[in-house]
């Protein structure tokens, strides 16, 4: 009984072991399982490249070779995806936008085996470059991927190819493209802030009325002047008190700066 119970703790603590290794994946791991998903994409598209050079609404056919090519493509990607998935359900939203990138290229893979629709599977083509693109802008700080950038050149190819089967089969003046837009970097995308419009209107009455308020205030030029000729210098030490309205303008004036203070302090 005794061994048995040394055995179970054994297992449990070597399962422990595997569970803690396998959670610790560091963020140049899943850099890593970026670069071999956005690999085995390029290679899924050159499987059927030669039929993608028409845009239309006419069905894709794949061969024996390409689909037991698509099959080893699609278990090599599910590696990478049980690599990533027990890091998804944490806080971090790395491997949750890397999971979400490889399930738009399951996807993609579905659709080449089930023969839609080429001018359909070049807009999941898209889907999964474009979540591609927003990954390295946002994650890998926009770095030069030789791999995204092949698949951002085929991608743009077939936009452009999708542009003109919808210019052939509109008749209408303003011609209307389904295709989603094409994400271009901005690289001042992280010093951007939005405020929300009630956000917006408070900074801008208080800036305002701080403005004014410091404005109203007396001109102190002629004192500051006067304190450097021969009797300024006395003057300036016997200058009276702030009263009455201009007591209330420098008192408005700190409380005014105050409050955008803490304003911008809640507003983080």
């Amino acid at each position: 009984m005794k061994h048995k119970f040394r055995n179970i703790i054994i297992c449990l603590v070597i399962c422990l072991i595997v569970t803690g290794c396998h959670q610790k994946l560091t963020k140049k791991d899943m850099t890593i399982s970026f670069n071999s998903s956005t690999v085995l994409l390029l290679k899924t598209r050159n499987t059927i490249r030669s039929q993608l050079r028409e845009n239309s609404h006419k069905k894709l056919s794949i061969t024996s070779k390409q689909l037991k090519q698509l099959k080893c493509i699609e278990k090599k990607l599910n590696v990478e995806k049980h690599k990533i998935q027990p890091l998804a359900t944490s806080v971090a939203n790395y491997p949750k936008k890397i999971l979400l990138y490889q399930t738009l290229f399951a996807e993609y893979i579905r659709q080449i085996k089930e023969k839609q629709e080429i001018i359909k599977i070049n807009k999941q083509f898209h889907k999964v470059v474009f979540e591609a693109q927003d990954i390295n802008i946002n994650y890998q700080n926009g770095r030069t991927n030789k791999y995204l950038d092949k698949a951002v050149i085929a991608d743009r190819v077939a936009q452009e190819k999708l542009k003109k089967v919808t210019k052939n089969t509109t008749h209408t003046k303003k011609k209307q493209s389904f295709a989603i837009p094409i994400k271009k970097v901005n690289v001042y995308k992280k010093h951007m802030i939005n405020i929300p419009l009630g956000w917006g209107i408070s900074f801008v009455v208080i800036s305002i009325l701080i403005i004014t308020v410091i404005f109203l205030q007396p001109n102190k030029s002629n004192d500051s002047m006067s304190a450097l000729t021969t009797t300024g210098g006395a003057e300036l030490y016997n200058l009276p008190k702030a009263r009455g309205y201009q007591l209330f303008l420098l008192r408005s004036t700190k409380v005014l700066i105050i409050l955008l203070i803490v304003l911008l302090a809640l507003f983080k």
